[in-house]
């Protein structure tokens, strides 16, 4: 099938919602009909369309079932979808250089809170730090009442994990903070990690139970004016991965590489 082909059959917004009931469970063309307040004649000639290009095929039993085609086809389809949903956000950002594998996994983090407003922000990034079992994060600056609750879970003997970037915007005078002997002893404790990559394009924040997403702007500056914040299980383990995945790239940390203001 080409691609054209492809996009033709997934234009239809009843075709596509059958795809996504089916992929809750098996259903009888009645039930298809019921759930999406259509008649049974649509319902029949949508899913026998369905049928005929291999998205699904019908059981013994009566009830429609996804093929594995079908269900390859809708996972792509639901990056686009929730790009799609956001599309006035994504007008004014980007996804940075987030990798295909996590772009093909976006609508993952459909089910979050858009929260507005620098201080919003740097409130819940305090929030996120100073709860939780464990911090990690992807740094675009740094704020001083983050990084001190931070170190604060770090004395507790909890795991923090920090991945800055050359770009990482410090206070004046901060750098000074970061080389304390304090922070020194709790890295050659393992409980304190940090690494360093060339950008930091997306900025993350999370520990054991929430995270905090926040993409760049058209320049490709991370735009603390807005973050998609999540505690649903999928958001939360795109946001690990995303982490986990940076910090096996990253290099060691030279703090003489930060940016200071």
């Amino acid at each position: 099938m080409k691609s054209s082909d492809l996009f033709l059959e997934l234009a239809s917004e009843t075709r596509h919602s059958i795809l996504r009931l089916l992929e809750e469970g098996n259903l009888k063309q009645s039930e298809v009909a019921k759930k999406l307040g259509i008649s049974l004649p649509e319902s029949h000639r949508q899913l026998e369309r369905l049928v005929e290009h291999g998205f699904v095929r019908k059981e013994s039993d009566g009830k429609f079932t996804l093929t594995s085609f079908g269900q390859m086809v809708l996972q792509q389809t639901e990056s686009l979808s929730f790009v799609g949903k956001f599309k006035e956000f994504f007008q004014e950002h980007t996804l940075g250089d987030i990798p295909k594998k996590f772009v093909t996994r976006l609508a993952e983090l459909e089910n979050f809170t858009l929260l507005e407003g620098a201080f919003v922000l740097n409130e819940k990034m305090k929030k996120i730090a100073e709860e939780g079992e464990y911090l990690r994060v992807i740094s675009a600056h740094v704020p001083p009442d983050a990084f001190h609750k931070g170190l604060t879970k770090a004395n507790k003997g909890k795991e923090v994990s920090i991945i800055y970037g050359e770009n990482t915007i410090i206070p004046k005078g901060f750098k000074d903070e970061l080389r304390k002997p304090e922070v020194q002893e709790l890295m050659n404790k393992g409980i304190y990690r940090r690494k360093m990559v060339a950008k930091v394009h997306v900025f993350v924040v999370l520990n054991d139970k929430e995270a905090l997403v926040v993409f760049p702007n058209l320049k490709g500056d991370v735009d603390l004016s807005y973050g998609f914040f999540g505690a649903d299980s999928k958001f939360h383990e795109w946001c690990v991965d995303y982490h986990s995945h940076l910090w096996e790239t990253a290099d060691f940390c030279e703090l003489s590489k930060m940016q200071e203001f």
